[in-house]
């Protein structure tokens, strides 16, 4: 058995972790993402505009009472398109993505290292897991996620709660209750980070609640209060939104069983078997808790909605040290560079692909955009496109331009009879079964992206 020095382990898992950061700022310069095709052509063209015209707090409040209707209540979330979106209307768009990459690195990146610190566990390895979840890479993707609202006041909460001897009770029974207060304001997945914070809490104080400490008691049971109202909030909001009824008891099961949920509490059961077994090190030091907390209140609050793609961001801080601590318990014997190693190689190869993949399909997003005005001097007057969001935005961006552009309409499952000119790509606007061409139809790629499944124009010819 050949032993790496462990110094060596630890420069690279500490050259690794540093790396990431570069390479997707790297990204970002090299390939100059444009908008995506989610909601950006909404708040670019029409949203921010107005903001800009009628004040922030005018419009957030309109959209506070609007969002109520879908069963939502996120009055921040007006403040942080324009925090995201602002600097790359006045420069070009992949100013947005670098900005937003930046408050992701600081967030995420944040979270990792007091979680690591709080759970003496190494802050490079956190951060490196943290970087291997596939999904965690769609914060950098979708400049309109809300997720990154809902980590930012839920490290504020989970830290202020763990660093209660920090402070007087005077300054934080101020602090907490405000910040939970804009955590709340964030969107409805905050009592994930909040349940956190009760367990964090739970954890600074045992001490004195094991004492009996009639104080440490009274605010455990005020910071667990303001849990219960918060989930009681959101439930009755969420009961009448057009949007939150799709929230359904009969998808649990689904959900659990399908291949993201066996990812998510597979893992979960592991480490609840592992902490069974240290019962004794749980009573003394409960944090060991607190990404558990965080896995199991994911769970509980999305598997009647749903787990898949980018709604596990909200979670990937938790993830990620969980990960670790599951390789430091059921792993301890082998030797460290057996593991970390590959987990080093692990983080780069998904961030290298994310990295490429997603900030590609973005810059040729845009060179459709840049191409619309000679698509229609060739010929192409309307485009169809596979997916609804993304049809609209690409029209919306289209006719942006001076000179005229096609019309763009969304491509339903069933292709229309005849000649068609469809734009897709093999991940953000796929065509059914995220294939490369329509069943019964002649194809003829008329323009490829650069990159491999990326955009392309092709004519279509259907019976």
């Amino acid at each position: 058995m050949i032993v790496l020095p462990k110094s060596f382990v630890e420069k690279a898992t500490f050259f690794t972790a540093c790396l990431i950061p570069v390479l997707i700022f790297s990204f970002i310069i090299w390939l100059r993402p444009f908008w995506g095709p989610m909601d950006d052509s909404n708040f670019v063209l029409t949203f921010i505009p107005r903001m800009l015209r009628e004040g922030i707090f005018k419009v957030s409040g309109e959209y506070a009472v609007g969002d109520l209707s879908w069963g939502m209540f996120r009055p921040l979330y007006p403040a942080m398109t324009l925090f995201i979106y602002w600097p790359g209307m006045q420069t070009a768009p992949w100013v947005s993505y670098l900005w937003n990459a930046f408050w992701i690195f600081c967030i995420v990146g944040g979270y990792c290292t007091f979680l690591a610190r709080a759970l003496r566990l190494s802050v490079p390895l956190v951060i490196l897991a943290c970087a291997s979840f596939f999904y965690a890479w769609d914060l950098f993707q979708h400049l309109s996620l809300q997720e990154k609202m809902v980590l930012t006041a839920g490290l504020g909460t989970v830290w202020l709660a763990w660093s209660r001897s920090r402070f007087s009770s005077l300054r934080f029974w101020f602090l907490f209750p405000f910040v939970t207060l804009v955590g709340v304001c964030t969107k409805a997945s905050f009592p994930i980070h909040y349940s956190v914070a009760v367990m964090a809490f739970a954890a600074s104080s045992a001490g004195a609640l094991k004492r009996g400490d009639r104080k440490a008691w009274l605010e455990m049971g005020v910071v667990i209060l303001l849990g219960i109202l918060q989930v009681l909030a959101f439930a009755k909001i969420s009961a009448g939104g057009s949007y939150t009824h799709q929230y359904d008891f009969h998808k649990i099961l689904p959900n659990f069983f399908s291949l993201q949920g066996a990812m998510l509490w597979i893992p979960l059961v592991l480490a609840l078997a592992a902490l069974s077994l240290r019962r004794k090190e749980v009573w003394q030091n409960p944090e060991l808790l607190l990404p558990v907390t965080g896995v199991s209140a994911f769970l509980v609050l999305f598997l009647p909605w749903g787990i898949q793609a980018y709604v596990q961001s909200v979670m990937a801080p938790f993830f990620a040290a969980m990960l670790v601590q599951l390789a430091g318990w059921w792993l301890g014997r082998v030797p460290r560079a057996y593991w970390v190693l590959p987990l080093c190689v692990l983080a780069l190869s998904v961030t290298v692909y994310r990295g490429a993949t997603m900030f590609g399909r973005l810059s040729d997003l845009g060179k459709v955009t840049e191409l619309g005005t000679d698509f229609y001097k060739q010929g192409v007057k309307e485009i169809w496109m596979p997916c609804e969001e993304g049809s609209g935005s690409m029209n919306n961006f289209l006719k942006t331009l001076p000179a005229p552009t096609p019309d763009v309409h969304f491509l339903d499952t069933a292709m229309p009879s005849g000649e068609k000119f469809v734009i897709f790509d093999g991940a953000l606007c796929p065509l059914p079964g995220r294939a490369d061409s329509i069943p019964g139809c002649q194809m003829n790629v008329l323009w490829r992206g650069e990159w491999p499944r990326s955009y392309r124009l092709a004519k279509v010819v259907c019976p």
